[in-house]
């Protein structure tokens, strides 16, 4: 009877810690790094111009506000063991991306360039994943302490 809600809970504690991962990251990267670049490439584009620039703005912010609502108003507390997986879908993503330049020879980013760069390429890999489980680990113990709450962890 309760192993189902076991795993559902188990299921939820794991799509709810990817999910403010990962917009943390996109939100990161985005405003960090990408956005100068988006907003000239597409602001004069006749016909889509500022409404593409709208929806860069759009896709960028609301879902890790959604994300951000949805932790505050929910009591589930991120997991302290999620930061492990961050290297593994952070590599899988860098594969991706890879294998994204083989075939198309469209680079998504200025800062992923494995044929030219590709020392430049790992630094930036190993950077962002040290960044990422830092701030993944700050926002889980900001998440922690907002709840104090005395309930066992799916986690502990």
């Amino acid at each position: 009877m309760y192993g189902r809600a076991r795993r559902l809970q188990l299921a939820h504690h794991i799509l709810y810690s990817m999910s403010i991962f990962m917009n943390i990251t996109v939100v990161a990267v985005y405003w960090g790094m990408i956005h100068a670049n988006e907003v000239k490439k597409h602001a004069d584009l006749p016909g889509v111009g500022k409404g593409r620039v709208f929806h860069l703005y759009t896709v960028h912010t609301v879902p890790a506000a959604c994300c951000f609502v949805n932790s505050y108003i929910t009591m589930c507390v991120l997991s302290s063991k999620f930061w492990r997986l961050l290297p593994i879908i952070s590599t899988l993503y860098y594969a991706f991306q890879f294998l994204q330049i083989r075939q198309t020879g469209v680079r998504l980013y200025w800062f992923i360039d494995f044929e030219n760069n590709l020392n430049l390429t790992l630094v930036v890999f190993i950077v962002l994943n040290l960044l990422i489980i830092a701030v993944y680990q700050f926002i889980r113990s900001l998440d922690e302490k907002s709840k104090k709450r005395g309930v066992d962890y799916p986690d502990q």
